[in-house]
């Protein structure tokens, strides 16, 4: 089965509330693609997370999407 590790990371610098620029923000593995669905729109809709990274967990391949 595919397991996929979803990142996301701050496109923000607010050092008072704990956030740098490229910080990871949250970082979770999932059982397929289908599953990361919900959450990637939950970071699409935060003004503070500047990218995702979805890894492939078994060909260790990367890809990243800015949101900002």
């Amino acid at each position: 089965m595919l397991k996929f590790r979803l990142a996301a990371f701050y496109g923000v610098d607010e050092p008072e509330n704990g956030k740098r620029r490229g910080d990871c923000a949250i970082r979770s593995t999932h059982d397929g693609e289908c599953s990361m669905g919900p959450l990637i729109e939950t970071f699409r809709a935060r003004p503070d997370i500047g990218w995702i990274e979805i890894t492939d967990l078994e060909t260790n391949e990367t890809r990243r999407e800015y949101l900002r």
